[in-house]
């Protein structure tokens, strides 16, 4: 039962006040890079990883936590970063981010893990900004910061300062789709995907579970978190290539609105594109796999 995760979201929800109880004065910017923030957490509960596997479509039998449950355990200290920066943080919209594997977190291990703003443009109109996330295992003589860097992952961060004049609107230049996309599967988001999520991560942003809540921000009915759309992405190219992924880099294009089933796109050199069942581009961006064992030759590379 989803709810029951809930439980384990007490760090998540506290932070997700904080940002909505934050004030905005408009003024100075700090210099990017900033300080690291440290933390030291306990293992993920096993009930909790096993559910989320399960939503994700995981493999049962995998003894290693997904990459893409980091949301999870470092939104408490994104948002400890975010917190030292003068910007409109009830209105963050997530763009994108990447996750770099280099090696698997154990479950039901102690983690440590960093936070850093690594980016930072603004103009009068908007501000974006890069988190470099950092997880490794915790060792009784290491600090956070002496952590292996098993998983990397730079969140991107887009902030909406003030509308733009009408004419200095910036035009949105046409996509171009790379060449040889083929189909290799697809994933569903039924209604109460979002509910079920926002209860694994603590991510309990109404948009994604309340259709009133939904209508209200524009959209026809709940949407699903940027990250979930990720992580069954994640699941369904590892599943359907029968591969595992080193890297993933993404950006969302356009929310997912549920229910509804989204295809997933590949090509040889490792271009990704997630459609929804209208066609729309949901999340577009590159992966590498890992090279097989006793395999010399280069994974797919990042384009």
């Amino acid at each position: 039962m989803s709810v029951f995760h809930l439980r384990h979201q007490g760090a998540v929800i506290g932070s997700l006040l904080r940002l909505l109880t934050s004030r905005y004065h408009g003024g100075a910017l700090p210099e990017a890079p900033g300080p690291v923030f440290e933390q030291r957490i306990g293992p993920i509960p096993e009930g909790l990883v096993e559910a989320y596997q399960e939503f994700c479509a995981g493999d049962p039998g995998c003894t290693n936590l997904p990459p893409h449950l980091f949301p999870q355990w470092s939104f408490p200290l994104m948002v400890q970063v975010l917190r030292g920066i003068d910007l409109p943080l009830k209105k963050v919209l997530n763009q994108g981010c990447s996750i770099t594997v280099n090696a698997p977190l154990a479950r039901q291990e102690p983690l440590n893990v960093s936070s850093q703003l690594t980016r930072l443009e603004a103009d009068a109109y908007r501000a974006r900004l890069t988190q470099r996330v950092v997880t490794g295992p915790r060792t009784p003589s290491s600090s956070p910061a002496a952590g292996t860097e098993h998983l990397v992952a730079e969140v991107h961060s887009y902030f909406p300062l003030k509308r733009r004049p009408k004419g200095e609107r910036k035009a949105s230049g046409e996509r171009q789709s790379p060449e040889g996309l083929q189909e290799i599967g697809r994933f569903k988001g039924p209604a109460g995907s979002g509910f079920r999520y926002a209860c694994l991560t603590g991510d309990l942003n109404p948009i994604h579970w309340l259709r009133p809540a939904a209508k209200a921000a524009g959209f026809r009915a709940p949407i699903l978190h940027g990250f979930a759309t990720m992580a069954l992405a994640y699941e369904c190219l590892e599943r359907e290539t029968n591969q595992s992924l080193q890297r993933i880099d993404v950006r969302f294009t356009h929310p997912f609105v549920m229910p509804g089933e989204a295809r997933v796109l590949l090509n040889p050199a490792g271009a990704v594109h997630v459609l929804d069942g209208e066609d729309r581009l949901l999340m577009v961006g590159d992966v590498a796999f890992r090279p097989a064992s006793g395999d010399s030759a280069a994974a797919v590379e990042q384009g």
